[in-house]
């Protein structure tokens, strides 16, 4: 299959070496990203997930949510 994406080998933690493709292990290592954010902000999972997606694209935060007051490394404009 010439479009996948390549495969990861990495050991588990019974020794067996497993496979994952790199776009899973990306949307996994995405995923801890978000809670990342979560635990370190105080924002919310849907709030952490909108930040992700601002800070990864360079995007405008565009929103009401006081939730947001006190992020500072991502452009932000408050209705």
């Amino acid at each position: 299959f010439p479009d996948e994406e390549p495969e990861n080998c990495h050991l588990d933690r019974s020794g067996e070496v497993s496979t994952v493709r790199n776009d899973i292990a990306n949307k996994y290592a995405s995923v801890l990203n978000i809670i990342d954010i979560k635990n370190s902000t105080g924002l919310d999972f849907d709030d952490s997930y909108q930040y992700c997606i601002c800070k990864e694209y360079n995007l405008t935060l565009v929103t009401m949510d006081k939730d947001f007051y006190n992020i500072k490394d991502i452009d932000i404009l408050f209705l």
